[in-house]
């Protein structure tokens, strides 16, 4: 792995990071002192007043002297932040530029094509220590013949190909590690200069940056495995149903009855989700819609109800149509609360 010229150490990489932290520090502590009687005080004075605010020691005749002389610190120091904001834009473009011509070509680059370099060193080391721990093995079976003796060469083996493994990725880990730090600092370098108020690209690019970082193939298809099932099986219909039934799946009224057919139980999901969340369930909802159907269908009927409820014959014609949709609402809030 050392005898690859294109896997460098930590001192290599921090020669190659150190003319870019440089100019960017030379940068970053001008706009440092366009702030300090500008951006700087404007926050420290927006928080000492909200904590002479919330200070109850003092009296309100205090507290109004006290905000009122930070009020008028504060009235200047704006007009200095606004005085400064074309020099601090102008040196926060220019870091940024620079940023953009040197970090990826100069250091970032190098640093993928290093780290690249040393998961396939480290892969390769990886298979070598398997191949000579199974030779050993092998070996050192053939000169046992005792039952209990070979039973315990093979645990030993199987504990010593668990240890490799296990550094093996914490090999593999570091380097990961390495990689996603080297990107990281740029947007580091980027925070101090902006304040945190990153750009909307800026903000997309470390969210997909940390879903690579964070990315584990067993926990998503832990998570998603069913979808994933729900959506090969929908394709594998797809192909299988003009062969099968000389006829097309995927068509737009297809779709549309699908939709139609799921938009009731869409709102019945999203209150048992509200449950879920608060680590609770409904198994009743299924009952409910029933029993809120059966209501609105007695109360909604124009004439004579042909069915009884407990021998009782209900007829509400007499009543009008919106009164009885109001109706029909306050049973189902009810069937809800119960």
């Amino acid at each position: 792995m050392a005898n690859d010229i294109r896997c460098l150490s930590i001192e290599d990489e921090a020669k190659l990071l150190a003319p870019i932290d440089e100019y960017i520090g030379k940068i970053q502590e001008q706009i440092d002192a366009l702030r300090v009687d500008g951006s700087d005080k404007v926050q420290a004075l927006k928080t000492h007043i909200s904590l002479t605010k919330e200070d109850k020691n003092y009296t309100k005749e205090e507290q109004n002297a006290i905000i009122r002389k930070d009020q008028e610190l504060l009235v200047k120091a704006r007009e200095v932040e606004t005085a400064n904001k074309d020099k601090v834009s102008g040196l926060i473009a220019d870091a940024e530029a620079y940023l953009g011509a040197h970090y990826k070509n100069d250091y970032y680059k190098k640093v993928v094509e290093s780290c690249a370099a040393a998961k396939k060193a480290e892969n390769a080391e990886y298979e070598g220590i398997r191949e000579r721990l199974k030779a050993e093995h092998t070996k050192a079976l053939s000169e046992l013949t005792e039952r209990q003796e070979i039973k315990d060469e093979k645990y030993v083996y199987k504990n010593r190909l668990y240890d490799a493994q296990m550094v093996h990725e914490s090999k593999l880990q570091e380097i990961k590690d390495r990689k996603h730090e080297a990107f990281v600092h740029e947007y580091h370098l980027i925070d101090l200069l902006r304040m945190s108020k990153f750009t909307y690209a800026q903000r997309r690019k470390q969210k997909l940056e940390n879903y690579k970082y964070t990315f584990n193939t067993s926990q998503f298809l832990y998570k998603n495995g069913l979808y994933i099932v729900i959506i090969l099986i929908f394709i594998a219909l797809c192909f299988i149903t003009p062969i099968v039934k000389n006829t097309q799946l995927l068509t737009m009224a297809n779709i549309l009855n699908i939709l139609q057919q799921a938009s009731p139980r869409v709102f019945l999901a999203l209150g048992v989700a509200g449950l879920i969340l608060l680590t609770g369930t409904d198994l009743s909802v299924g009952r409910m819609v029933g029993m809120g159907m059966v209501t609105a269908t007695i109360i909604m009927h124009k004439g004579v109800n042909t069915g009884g409820v407990f021998g009782h014959i209900f007829d509400f014609t007499g009543i009008p149509i919106p009164v009885r949709a109001i109706l029909c609402f306050r049973c189902g809030l009810l069937y809800g609360k119960i």
